[in-house]
Formats: C-alpha cells, sequence, structure tokens
C-alpha cells in the first residue's frame, strides 16, 4: 500500500472524515404507553447506544436502584445500555456455563412495558442467539419460567427454556398480549434459517409450558414473528423470495392453534395489518392495485420491501372482513383511496405501510424515484358492526393467483459533483427520473408513463377462470404528505404507539443532512423538530453542491473522475442520501453517481421484477447505459476515468452448493442453477468467471481505461457487466477488493475464500488488488468500516494519479 502512496492518502482523508464526523446526539423521545423512549450515544465510535424512558409528566431523578436499572420508578429509567448487558452476560455464564457475547440484536418490550426481552450471541456457533426476559421493575432476569431437570446448555437445539428466563439458539422473540407472561419465538437450523416457531410461557400460571407452533422444512422459506400493531395478533410469516405464507394467532391466547390467512401459492406475497374489524394486507394479488393505478392505492406490510403501486406486478392494498367466510384471497376487497384534492405527486409504487387507531400510512414512490407519503382513514369498527375473528376457515380449494409482471423498465441515474459558490438556494425539486449534482443542470428527462392494468382479477378455484375481486372496492379518503422538495430519501421513526396522533419520519437527500419531521393526523401539519448538524459545515456551505436528476435512456468529455455506486438486488433501494464522507471525493472534483438499476427496489416491486432470474442481465445493461448516458450524452466523465463498484463472489460455486447457507433461499432471486439455462446465465454473469474475458496484464494487453471498486456485498446489479455486454466502457485496471464492508474469516454468508479466489484472480489479469479479511462476521466494527472506506477512497484517487489522470 505505502509504495502506491496509498497509507498517506488515506491518514489524509480519515483527518477529513474526522472533521465532518458529528458525534450523535440524544435521540428525540417518542412515546409508547405511559412512557416517552430515546437513546443516549456511546463514547465510542460506533459504539453500542443506551436505551432510556421516562414516565409521562413529572419525574424524580434518583440514584441508582439495584445497580442495573437506573433511575427509579418516578424517574428516567436505563433499560439497556453496555453496562447492563454486561452484567447480565456475566451472571448467566457463571449460572450456566453459555459461551455468549455482547451485542445486542433483537429488543421486545410486553404490553403495558413492564417486561423486556432481547437476544444476544450464543457462542456456539454462526447466527446463533440467546433469549433474555427482565423484568423491568427490578432489572432483574426472571427466577421462574424453569422446565424441570434442564440446567446448562444440552438442550440448546431444541430451543428449551433453561433457568433464569432464558432461551437459547432464538432467531426472533415476539412477547404476547398477557403482561409477558409468555415469549414466541423461533428457531433456527444449522445453516442459521429460521424454521420453528414456539410459544413458551416464561411467568405465571402456566410457567414452564412449551408448544411448537409450526415448522417449516422447505430451505428456502424463513420464519419470521411479528404482531399486528394493536396487540389483536401474533404474526407468523413464512417468506421465500417470491412467495409468502402468513398464520395468525389471538395474542391474549397465545397458545392457540394458528389459522392460515391464504395458503401458499407460488408468486403470492402478502403481509397483513389489523385494525377491527378487518385486515388490512398489501399484496401483489393479480389486478389488485389495477383500481388504485397512479393514485398510489397499495399499502406495504411489516417487511415488504419494495411497492408496486400502478405497475404491473406491484403491491396493492386489500382488507379482510374477519367474519368472512373464508380468509382466503377469493374475499380479498380491494382498497382504493379517494383524494381530498387533485394531486400531482400521488405514488405509483407502494414500499410500506403503518397502522394507527382508525389511520393507515402508506409510504411509497412517485413516479421519478422520490419519496412519498400518503394519509388513509380507515371505516371504523361501527360501520362494519360487530366482529368476531374467531372464523372457523371452511375447507376449500384454494384459488390460483396470476402475478403479472412489468412490460418494460428504465434505468435511473443519479449523480454529484462540486459546483462554483452561489448564493443559498432552495434545493431543486426532483426530477422525473436519476438524479444528479452539477452547476447549470439541463432539464431532467420526463420518466415514461407506468404501463397500464388490467381490471381487478383473480383466478377461479373452479374453473381456472378470470373473475372480478369478490367484491366492490373500498372507498377510503386519502392525503398526501407534501414533503420538503429536497427530501430523496425518507426513514420512518419508530411509531410503536397504535394511539399516535403524529407520524415521525427523517428525510435527507446527499445535499441535506438529516431532518426529522412530524406529522400531525387531525391538522395535516408537517414539523421540521430537527436536523442534524455537520460541523464545518452550515446549510449555505452545502449549497456549494447541487443535485438533479437526469434520465439514461438510448458530446463531449471532461475530466471529472466519476464513481459509480449501485446495488440493483433483491428490491432493495439505494437512496441518495446525505453522506459528509462523499465532501472529501467531491472536493477533489469528483461526481458521484447513484445508479438505479432493474432488479433494485427504487421503482418498487415492478422494478425489481424486471431485473431479478433470467432477467438479471437487464440490471447489467441498465447499468452499462447508465455509464455511456453519463459520458457520452451529460459528459460528466472520460472513460479512463470511470470507477465502478463490482462484486467479489464466485456466483457459480456459491449457488450451485445447495449445502451452503442461503442457497436455496437465493433461488428465488438467481434462479435454481439444476435448470441449464439458468446456469448458462449465472456463467454468462459470474464476475469470477468473467475476469477470464477481461484482457489484462496476464495477457500482455491493455490494460484497461477505467478503476472499478470491488464490493463483498449483496449481489450488486453490476456483477460481470462486462460479461453481458461486451465490455462496455472498458476493463478495469485496479480493483479494491470488500467495497468497505470487510470480509470475515466467520461469515457464513460470504465466506473469506469466495474473495479471495476473485482477487487472486483479478491480482493476475490486472494488476493492484486490495483484499482485507478480518475475524469475525460479515461486516466488522462500525470504526473498521470507516477506515476501509478511507483506504477504497485512498487507493482509488492514488490510482488514477498513478496512470496520470
Amino acid at each position: 500500500m505505502k509504495s502506491h502512496g496509498v497509507d498517506k492518502l488515506k491518514k489524509e482523508l480519515m483527518t477529513e472524515f474526522t472533521s465532518l464526523y458529528a458525534p450523535e446526539e440524544e435521540g428525540l423521545p417518542e412515546v409508547l404507553g405511559q412512557y416517552e423512549y430515546f437513546t443516549r450515544p456511546c463514547a465510542d465510535l460506533g459504539g453500542p447506544v443506551a436505551y432510556v424512558r421516562r414516565p409521562l409528566g413529572p419525574t424524580d431523578e434518583s440514584v441508582l436502584n439495584d445497580g442495573q436499572l437506573k433511575g427509579t420508578k418516578c424517574g428516567t429509567q436505563v433499560v439497556m445500555d453496555a453496562e447492563v448487558v454486561a452484567k447480565d452476560v456475566e451472571l448467566i455464564r457463571r449460572r450456566t456455563g453459555m459461551p455468549l457475547g455482547h451485542d445486542v440484536s433483537n429488543i421486545k418490550l410486553s404490553r403495558g412495558e413492564g417486561r423486556l426481552a432481547y437476544t444476544i450471541p450464543l457462542l456456539t456457533g454462526p447466527d446463533r442467539f440467546c433469549a433474555v426476559v427482565k423484568d423491568l421493575s427490578t432489572g432483574q432476569i426472571l427466577e421462574d419460567g424453569l422446565i424441570p431437570n434442564v440446567a446448562g446448555i444440552e438442550f440448546a437445539d431444541d430451543g428449551q427454556i433453561l433457568e433464569d428466563g432464558l432461551i437459547p439458539t432464538v432467531a426472533g422473540i415476539e412477547f404476547a398480549d398477557d403482561g409477558g407472561h409468555t415469549l414466541m419465538y423461533t428457531v433456527a437450523n444449522d445453516s442459521g434459517r429460521p424454521w420453528k416457531v414456539m410459544v413458551q410461557a416464561v411467568s405465571g400460571p402456566s410457567c414452564g409450558k412449551t408448544v411448537t407452533v409450526l415448522e417449516e422444512p422447505e430451505e428456502q422459506y424463513y420464519m419470521e414473528i411479528s404482531r399486528t400493531k394493536d396487540w389483536s395478533f401474533l404474526v407468523i410469516n413464512s417468506n421465500s423470495k417470491i412467495s409468502s405464507q402468513v398464520h395468525l394467532l389471538p395474542a391474549s391466547s397465545p397458545f392457540s392453534p394458528p389459522k392460515c390467512v391464504q395458503p401458499r401459492l407460488e408468486g403470492l406475497e402478502y403481509f397483513v395489518e389489523h385494525q377491527h374489524p378487518s385486515l388490512y394486507i398489501l399484496t401483489n394479488y393479480a389486478g389488485c392495485n389495477a383500481a388504485q393505478g397512479g393514485g398510489g392505492g397499495g399499502g406495504g406490510g411489516g417487511g415488504a420491501g419494495g411497492g408496486g403501486g400502478s405497475q404491473g406486478g406491484g403491491y396493492g392494498l386489500v382488507s379482510l372482513d374477519l367474519r368472512s367466510p373464508s380468509w382466503g384471497c377469493e374475499y380479498w376487497r380491494t382498497v382504493e383511496p379517494t383524494w381530498s384534492e387533485k394531486e400531482e405527486k400521488v405514488p405509483v409504487a407502494i414500499t410500506d405501510m403503518d397502522m394507527f387507531n382508525g389511520k393507515l400510512i402508506l409510504f411509497g414512490r412517485q413516479s421519478n424515484g422520490a419519496p412519498s407519503v400518503s394519509l388513509l382513514q380507515l371505516p371504523t369498527a361501527a360501520s362494519h358492526g360487530q366482529a368476531n375473528a374467531d372464523v372457523e376457515q371452511p375447507s376449500q380449494p384454494i384459488p390460483s393467483q396470476a402475478v403479472p409482471l412489468p412490460s418494460q423498465a428504465n434505468a435511473d441515474v443519479e449523480a454529484s459533483q462540486p459546483v462554483p459558490n452561489h448564493p443559498q438556494e432552495p434545493a431543486q425539486p426532483p426530477s422525473s427520473a436519476p438524479h444528479m449534482h452539477t452547476p447549470s443542470p439541463p432539464s431532467p428527462a420526463t420518466a415514461p408513463a407506468a404501463p397500464d392494468h388490467p381490471p381487478p382479477m383473480s383466478l377461479s378455484p373452479s374453473s381456472g377462470k378470470t373473475q372480478a375481486l369478490h367484491t366492490e372496492a373500498l372507498l377510503v379518503p386519502a392525503t398526501l404528505v407534501h414533503l420538503p422538495p429536497w427530501a430523496l430519501s425518507l426513514s420512518s421513526g419508530m411509531n410503536q404507539d397504535f394511539n399516535a396522533r403524529t407520524l415521525r419520519f427523517t428525510c435527507s437527500s446527499p445535499t441535506h443532512p438529516p431532518s426529522d419531521f412530524d406529522f400531525e393526523f387531525e391538522s395535516g401539519a408537517l414539523y421540521c423538530i430537527s436536523t442534524e448538524a455537520v460541523p464545518g459545515l452550515s446549510l449555505e456551505a452545502l449549497s456549494r453542491y447541487t443535485s438533479r436528476r437526469t434520465h439514461a435512456t438510448e458530446s463531449s468529455w471532461r475530466s471529472s473522475p466519476l464513481l459509480l455506486l449501485s446495488y440493483g438486488a433483491y428490491g432493495q433501494p439505494l437512496d441518495p442520501v446525505f453522506d459528509s464522507n462523499l465532501i472529501s471525493l467531491l472536493d477533489r472534483g469528483y461526481v458521484v453517481a447513484y445508479l438505479h438499476v432493474r432488479g433494485g427496489g427504487e421503482l418498487g416491486r415492478a422494478w425489481h421484477e424486471a431485473g431479478r432470474k433470467l432477467n438479471k442481465h437487464v440490471s447489467v445493461q441498465d447499468y452499462l447505459h447508465c455509464i455511456k448516458h453519463l459520458v457520452e450524452v451529460e459528459g460528466y466523465s472520460s472513460p479512463g476515468l470511470v470507477v465502478g463498484h463490482a462484486t467479489s463472489a464466485d456466483l457459480i460455486t456459491a449457488m450451485t452448493d445447495p449445502e451452503m447457507p442461503l442457497t436455496v433461499h437465493e433461488y428465488g432471486e438467481w434462479g435454481n442453477p439444476a435448470e441449464a439455462q439458468v446456469l448458462q446465465h449465472m456463467a454468462n454473469l459470474c464476475p469470477y468467471y468473467n475476469l477470464l474475458r477481461v484482457p489484462g496484464a496476464a495477457d500482455g494487453g491493455d490494460a484497461g481505461s477505467s478503476a472499478a471498486g470491488g464490493g463483498g456485498g449483496g449481489g450488486g446489479s453490476d456483477a460481470g457487466s462486462r460479461a453481458a455486454d461486451g465490455g462496455g466502457v472498458g476493463d478495469a485496471d485496479s480493483i479494491a477488493g470488500d467495497g468497505g464492508g470487510g470480509h470475515g474469516l466467520e461469515d457464513v454468508r460470504v465466506p473469506f475464500w469466495a474473495p479471495a479466489k476473485w482477487a487472486a484472480r483479478a491480482r493476475m489479469r490486472q494488476g493492484p488488488v486490495v483484499l482485507r479479511i478480518r475475524e469475525g462476521g460479515h461486516q466488522g466494527s462500525a470504526e473498521e468500516q470507516f477506515e476501509d472506506l478511507a483506504e477504497d477512497y485512498a487507493f482509488m484517487i492514488q490510482m488514477l494519479q498513478d496512470r496520470g489522470t
């Protein structure tokens, strides 16, 4: 590294990063029940935060209670921090001998906030966790919840309760609605896949009672547990990449047998919430979003990930009266928003939903990929009459299901670069497609209209012919939340209070630090309650950088280096958020572009569908078209200065070994290589195999014309880009391995040998490579990631300088 001058540049960049790093401050409080909860930062970079609460109303701050729960019943209480966890771990180790880590993952509160459950790593294997249940009135781990004759860890694989309120080898946890006496949890198999759901009474009259609720034998399905926000139901969702199946059981009667909402159908996804007396369901059920169209009629359930709105194959919102003869999709009713005024920015893709008492929040995307938030007023229980959720489901044939695929998709590009200083101006509103930061931006292109949709249809269980959905649409009043024009990314707050009167969320953009907002339901007012401070950079100083969108379709070059950021897989959006670390590149004359290619989630579920399985090459083509547009049309750079980000994985080896963790689950995204057509498609995309096709040092040929940053992450859209399109803009000559994420010796998802193989071949074919293999798991600590990013940037900058650019 030193021979290339990277070490010195890395230190320089770390100094710049640190100067712009804003230490975390005490979090804004959010109300839940009789308390308001907030976080306090750790003094160490990336260290665990403290979770704190205080009762609503006057408080009486006092001394430590029992050495574990800080504060008293009347004052501020530290529910959890590093000190509390360390004491819990030491106590458990002394009593059971269990080897435990200190990194807290799941945290759950019981209804009434009297009990806390959380999980910590069980160091007997990867992806294994132990659940700890505590009484918040004393801060003590429960002393009851015992199973006779059980001690130690020999029953860990069965997920049995140990002494002192411990449950080993869990994956997820959720409280029942019985005062915190009962806990539901998932158990992982040897490969880390949650496959079994159990319910355990940890206290009360049924203490020690354990019931296996459901098991999922199919490797491609992962079991997740949650609850409806109103505490009516515990929810079990068995998900693959393309299908889901939901079971419910009453939260107040957790040992009752679960009921299936809609039995599994290949290609059918759905997620549920509850508002008495109905379920509200986010689904891709064929045609359910047709009536909603450009009006953004769909909603998103917990963990939905991507939306679809008015695009074919997208998500829509339906309701189900729990008194129906069946809960299957033949009784689902389309929910159609009716807007209070003419709106031009209604969502075309829905990504998630949140439920409040009498209200439903829809999170979505506008036609240009910008975020969208809508408020729906739901019918009251009185308008439905008395409900009876305990409905017997008659044995009926299950209807078939059709999910239309998108007819077309379009690649988006986003970029940023420094501009001459100018008086402060409001940020330009997002235009109709990708997003750029540049002086004197040209007029943005207009995104193509969403494809037309057929009327709501389903398949008849008896004839297989299409028929209308069970009943007419449910019309509900809808209001669009008018976000600030600079908002290009939005994340929701905790929002756990079902009876809350406001919605908390955070907006950001590459040129605007995160700002927290409260949206008031009754008045419709939107209040900015805080904006993150950036040391040394005021909002006026940030106005030196500007952003805009451009749309890549099918010039002159300038000397600005161009860094490309993309993901393009799993339906995950790569939102353009504020990142102070990019300032170091912008001040060095770089342009930073966010490429929104199909396979990601920037325009909802249909955008994802258009770039997965046998369509995965479309992600690559979009990526290359974006580069061509930025270089040849927009003129942001020249081919010799384009810096990409390529996945450092051996796709073929990983996907043809079903014994590796996640492989079978990944078939829904990449396809099953047991099929010859799929295997050939993977071979065409595999970055490891495609290095053989790239001319390089081993061939004595030209090293190429662009520097590429290697990624160790999650199957980015650019995997094997040169194989898919015959070389594209140019071949890489310098590659930084792992993209700042860090590969771990104990990482079971991305084994260390995969990037090592890739780096060895890349060095032989193309020249210098940076490869980092750390002890531990996939991501590394926050401080390590910070240092890795500085090293990546330094390597990239130095390689371009060494080539005389």
